[in-house]
């Protein structure tokens, strides 16, 4: 993707190669180095959307070199492979190649250079992290804590295992859901209570709403596309029915409306959260964005056995469809729509559990007694039954339920 580039390859360039060495046409996107008396023109960038492979069809190169290669399609290999075609002004043709570096994955790349090789025509050369002198010296204990619940990709990403890769897309294990629907007690976050809502985005979609008692899921609450103010009255009245004090809500445009009607309706003292997939992740070096950051942080939470869910065939269907793969070293999951597409209804279920889940992390504590603002009456019971004793008494008000 092009965003990566910029993040990387671009900024390497630009703080390796001498400004005066080429001319840049940023929106051309090309540099031109001089050679001689004429100049060599580099093309950079990258592919966003399907119809960007289109801008290929009718370019010339001599050298391709394509960073991220298990992010292309065989289509994209069927469409760039061939603009090797270049000529030479001397009326030559060149040793044409193109370099492709990819990580071990589920891809096109794989059936094409690992599975199906042509001899003569493909070479695959095997690079390890271990192999590169120039990475940190904690670069891989510290890729080895960040992958610890996930042995296959340690095994792909250390030691080139291109076979355990298979289904290893998969976020979540289905032996996780299964435990974590059967749990019913956790321990985790148990000083915090709240409400997580994915609100409807189309006609079809559903809006979903969990109440939370730390990881623990107390109560549900599934029906189809409503206007804001249901949607809000909804989750506000799942509040006060378990006694929490935040609301996150995600959902996109429709998230935002719900968000402005709760915050007309909820009292100061109920925190609201608003979770949209355009906000950075908190670990961005780690993740490609908060999507992404929910979906793996949640799975770390059910393969630890910290997550309690409502029985739910549904889903436990939708957590299954979750993948997710690498961009530019980062944990990106699959966008929604994609899913969407490959379970025919939107994954509202699992997008609210983990918004839940997420969302704990910044969630307000409940209050405690001990907090409690005393009336001068209370005070002064206490202050009198510790005077008269001489010592400290922990009354009722003081205790925490």
């Amino acid at each position: 993707m092009y965003e990566n580039f910029k993040l990387s390859t671009y900024q390497t360039w630009l703080e390796t190669i001498p400004p005066t060495a080429y001319k840049e046409n940023k929106q051309e996107k090309t540099f031109k180095i001089r050679v001689g008396n004429q100049y060599s023109t580099i093309h950079y960038g990258g592919l966003n959307r399907t119809e960007d492979t289109d801008k290929f069809k009718s370019t010339e190169f001599s050298f391709q070199y394509w960073d991220q290669a298990e992010e292309l399609t065989e289509n994209d290999f069927l469409t760039v492979l061939p603009r090797n075609r270049q000529k030479l002004p001397n009326g030559t043709y060149p040793p044409y190649q193109a370099f492709f570096s990819a990580n071990p994955q589920q891809c096109a790349f794989r059936n094409r250079f690992i599975m199906n090789p042509k001899a003569g025509n493909q070479k695959f050369v095997q690079m390890l992290a271990k192999d590169n002198p120039w990475l940190a010296p904690d670069y891989i204990p510290k890729l080895q804590e960040i992958y610890k619940y996930r042995p296959e990709l340690i095994r792909a990403l250390l030691e080139g295992d291109w076979n355990v890769i298979e289904a290893a897309n998969m976020i979540f294990r289905q032996a996780w859901i299964d435990a974590s629907m059967q749990y019913t007690d956790v321990r985790r976050f148990t000083n915090k209570k709240g409400v997580s809502i994915d609100a409807a985005r189309f006609g079809d979609d559903e809006t979903a709403i969990y109440g939370w008692h730390g990881t623990k899921q107390v109560e549900k609450d599934i029906f189809g596309k409503r206007d804001e103010n249901s949607v809000a009255a909804a989750g506000l009245g799942m509040l006060k029915r378990i006694g929490g004090n935040w609301i996150a809500v995600g959902g996109g445009a429709i998230g935002e409306t719900v968000i402005s009607k709760l915050k007309l309706i909820c009292d100061n003292d109920v925190q609201i959260i608003l979770v949209d997939e355009k906000m950075p992740a908190m670990n961005p070096s780690k993740f490609y964005n908060i999507r992404a950051e929910m979906y793996w942080l949640a799975a770390e939470l059910m393969c630890e056995n910290g997550v309690s869910l409502i029985p739910d065939a549904e889903l436990s269907k939708q957590f299954l469809a979750q993948t997710y793969g690498l961009s530019g070293g980062r944990i990106l999951v699959d966008p929604k729509d994609k899913i969407k597409e490959l379970l025919n209804r939107s994954p509202d279920y699992s997008d609210a559990t983990v918004i839940g889940l997420w969302a704990l992390h910044s969630a307000p504590e409940m209050p405690t007694f001990a907090s409690v603002q005393l009336t001068s009456t209370q005070k002064a019971i206490r202050d009198n039954a510790a005077h008269s004793q001489n010592r400290n008494v922990q009354s009722y008000y003081d205790q925490e339920q």
